[in-house]
């Protein structure tokens, strides 16, 4: 059952159409792996809410019609201080798992950000502290619990990515143009 009519938008000052749905309906979100290959080492925020580490990430603003890519480019500057371009990014993957989220159904859009220059982290915004882990240290993290989502799981998503593209690179084939 789909149910409509329209709400006033004060930005605007004109009346917009909604629709409400009769079924539950995903939320959006976008994380971003950051990972900076001298160090060999991941980013990971300290959530301020329950302790646990996450890449930085959040719900899409659709208030502001804003585009996922923006999100994550928003997101990484507000939980680490970070300043990148959405160019700078690269999609690993949807993350789609039913219950990945205990707050309610999300979808997340994965990014990887290659941290190869002089930026330094900091805490912001949800994040209670920010720092680089190596992997034998995620994976103790992980052991304990102290992972939040599915975001071991993207870490993992993003190591094969990197490793299809070291092996693309040493096949040293042709770029299409």
């Amino acid at each position: 059952m789909i149910n409509s009519g329209s709400k006033h938008n004060p930005k605007t000052d004109e009346m917009e159409p909604y629709f409400t749905y009769g079924f539950k309906m995903a939320s959006l979100t976008a994380d971003v792996v950051v990972y900076d290959p001298n160090l060999k080492k991941f980013l990971m925020i300290e959530r301020k809410d329950d302790g646990k580490y996450a890449h930085a990430g959040g719900f899409v603003d659709i208030a502001e019609d804003e585009r996922i890519h923006e999100c994550a480019v928003r997101e990484l500057k507000e939980e680490t201080g970070l300043v990148v371009k959405h160019e700078q990014l690269m999609l690993i993957g949807l993350f789609d798992e039913p219950k990945r989220d205990h707050r309610g159904r999300t979808v997340s859009a994965c990014y990887l950000y290659l941290h190869v220059d002089d930026q330094k982290p900091v805490a912001g915004d949800d994040a209670k502290s920010v720092a680089f882990f190596s992997l034998d240290e995620l994976n103790l993290m992980q052991i304990d619990g102290k992972i939040a989502f599915d975001h071991d799981y993207m870490i993992q998503q993003t190591l094969q990515f990197l490793q299809a593209a070291e092996a693309y690179h040493a096949m040293n084939l042709p770029v299409v143009n």
